[in-house]
């Protein structure tokens, strides 16, 4: 990525953000890991077409299994910023699907309700659904074949498509998470981790 090129996609991620992420800050000192993390958060994150509310609760979920305190808070402050209760994101806590069988009664949701069409992120019992089934899938691929074919036929080629492209993001999470340990900036991330509560504090 040239220079013009680099400095155009980190305008784009602060006009959409309002802001430069910053745990990709300190990167600088490493070019590659810096533009790797531009990259993959334009990408799989903010150009990515699925909802904003599911990518957030799924980004949520997500960090949460890695257990990077950084991304679950921030990302939980985008959820208040759009919306979705405390209680709400606090129930993103309950414990998640480890097998195809937990997700029989997920997929009939999926099967009945999705060929009905409209805004299937204001439908909570449909987002939740849809919520355990991708987990299922990001956390234990090997076991979850036939599930991942379900949900192919279900979403659609191109739906399903964005939804790997977002399980992309799995990379971000943990190259975001080793920058910040091998640059060493635990002081940073404390901060901004502090600093996030009290944002969280402000809209509960």
């Amino acid at each position: 990525m040239n220079h013009a090129i680099f400095s155009l996609a980190k305008t784009e991620i602060i006009k959409q953000l309002g802001c430069f992420p910053a745990f990709i800050a300190p990167a600088i000192k490493s070019s590659l890991i810096y533009q790797s993390l531009v990259q993959q958060t334009l990408f799989a994150y903010i150009n990515n077409p699925l909802p904003a509310q599911f990518k957030e609760k799924l980004f949520v979920v997500l960090s949460r299994y890695f257990g990077i305190s950084y991304f679950t808070i921030c990302h939980s402050c985008t959820l208040r910023s759009l919306g979705i209760s405390a209680t709400e994101i606090l129930a993103l806590e309950i414990q998640y699907p480890q097998s195809e069988l937990e997700v029989t009664a997920d997929l009939e949701i999926l099967r009945q309700q999705w060929l009905r069409g409209g805004e299937w992120q204001q439908d909570s019992e449909l987002e939740i659904s849809l919520l355990r089934c991708s987990s299922l899938i990001f956390l234990h691929p090997q076991e979850t074949v036939n599930l991942s074919v379900e949900l192919k036929e279900l979403l659609g080629t191109v739906y399903y498509h964005y939804l790997i492209v977002f399980w992309g993001t799995s990379s971000f999470v943990i190259s975001g998470y080793v920058a910040i340990n091998i640059l060493n900036i635990n002081r940073i991330a404390a901060l901004n981790y502090i600093l996030a509560l009290c944002f969280w504090k402000t809209l509960s």
